[in-house]
């Protein structure tokens, strides 16, 4: 059995933010990988709270940890976030690599689909 994580982003209407695409993204984990890769993540995230935790005399839940694409590729985002907020440089980089090595090591399938809002738009006017 597989597991699909879906998520979305941009701005679904085609007459807001023309120049942005919309993305839709799915992730699909055989259910063996699917914990393996949660827990690898989590042991991470759990390291970097006690670092934090350590050096900034802040204490902060794995809740406080999800992470979200915008939090990471915005510094206004970033800056904001519970988490995120108190990484190094370095310990943010760990984060990603290790994102992207998971990816690669458990062996999830990646799809997803970019759409040009801007020729959706007119399509749907010939319709």
């Amino acid at each position: 059995m597989y597991f699909f994580y879906l998520d979305e982003s941009g701005e679904k209407n085609p007459s807001v933010k023309k120049d942005e695409p919309y993305v839709l993204l799915a992730l699909g984990f055989h259910e063996y990988q699917w914990k393996k890769f949660e827990r690898a993540i989590n042991a991470f995230k759990l390291k970097l709270i006690r670092d934090i935790n350590k050096r900034e005399r802040i204490q902060l839940e794995l809740a406080d940890a999800e992470v979200h694409s915008s939090d990471i590729r915005i510094p206004k985002n970033r800056a904001r976030h519970p988490f995120l907020q108190y990484l190094t440089k370095e310990e943010l980089s760990a984060l990603i690599d290790l994102f992207y090595s998971q990816l690669e090591e458990r062996h999830i399938h990646i799809f997803t689909s970019v759409i040009d809002k801007d020729c959706l738009d007119s399509f749907m006017e010939s319709l």
